[in-house]
């Protein structure tokens, strides 16, 4: 069974991110994928 992808490591950021912080890089990454 493969592993879960790690989040933080994908949007480059701690594990001690704010909400804030992990919203602006979820945000950044849809701008860049899309």
């Amino acid at each position: 069974m493969p592993e879960k992808p790690d989040y933080y490591t994908l949007l480059g950021l701690q594990r001690d991110a704010s909400p804030e912080e992990i919203r602006q890089a979820y945000f950044s990454a849809a701008r860049r994928l899309h």
